[in-house]
């Protein structure tokens, strides 16, 4: 699902996948830790979800993204994805 984003929005890299089980490395902000992924929250009708596997995108009815979401805590500083379904 997160795969359709890519080229839409201005700043976000979406690299690994490939189809075959291996996970994907999202980045929107780009690298700033040795440590962190800098992976933005994902957040599903207001719930921070570790990924959005198993949603459809026909379930979808509107995407925000956030280049700084602070009111997710530290993790928000590298951006937030925020998905709301039907």
């Amino acid at each position: 699902m997160i795969e359709s984003l890519q080229g839409r929005v201005p700043g976000l890299n979406i690299t690994g996948g490939g189809g075959n089980g291996a996970s994907l490395d999202v980045s929107m902000r780009g690298t700033r830790s040795i440590t962190d992924s800098g992976m933005p929250v994902l957040v599903l009708n207001g719930m921070v979800v570790p990924d959005f596997d198993g949603i459809s995108l026909n379930d979808v009815d509107y995407v925000e993204v956030l280049k700084e979401a602070g009111i997710y805590g530290a993790g928000g500083s590298n951006g937030a994805i925020i998905v709301h379904t039907k």
